[in-house]
């Protein structure tokens, strides 16, 4: 309603409800993959990310450029510039969100911890520690997740496990180097 309503040329109203019409089929079609990700026997990581891709990468990162550029008059070369950034910028955040879902302090983060372990999420960090740990380590981790009554000494055997697996380090080195990726292009460009 906004955007029919806005002082700005019809192509560019337009072209800002097209962006707009994209980003929710995309996001739709991220939960999808999602819930399909979070029932699968075996969640891999190629799976997740284009989960993350539809989801928090185009809903939450790049869909808000994106239209902010329309609106602004953008060329397209700025919003391709945009655009490579926004996507592998919004993988590093979600899985550093991950990361503060399970090793977080809920006052600082401000939402519980161990949700994510309590709802079944298939997160990185779930994914590689069982493909890297071993048959205790993975039989742990599929009688814990998706419990809605994991106690807090449960929670912390499953820390150790995806630190003893080195999924944590996984985790941090893939989205420091998603980071990497979307600040390359910005720093070519300028």
């Amino acid at each position: 309603d906004l955007v029919t309503k806005a002082d700005m040329p019809p192509a560019a109203r337009l072209a800002i409800l097209e962006q707009v019409n994209r980003m929710l089929f995309e996001t739709g079609a991220g939960e999808v993959l999602d819930i399909i990700n979070d029932i699968a026997e075996e969640a891999t990581r190629g799976h997740l990310l284009k989960v993350h891709l539809l989801k928090t990468c185009k809903y939450s990162f790049c869909s808000p450029l994106l239209i902010g550029a329309i609106a602004a008059g953008g060329s397209r070369k700025q919003m391709d510039l945009l655009e490579s950034y926004a996507l592998p910028i919004g993988v590093a955040y979600q899985l550093h969100d991950d990361l503060l879902g399970l090793f977080g302090d809920e006052a600082e983060i401000g939402k519980p911890i161990y949700s994510d372990l309590r709802q079944g999420k298939q997160t990185l960090l779930m994914i590689e520690a069982r493909r890297r740990g071993n048959v205790d380590q993975r039989d742990y981790l599929t009688r814990i997740l998706g419990r809605s009554d994991i106690t807090v000494e449960e929670a912390e055997n499953v820390k150790q496990i995806v630190k003893d697996t080195g999924a944590f380090d996984y985790s941090i080195q893939l989205a420091d180097r998603f980071k990497n990726d979307a600040l390359l292009p910005l720093d070519e460009a300028y």
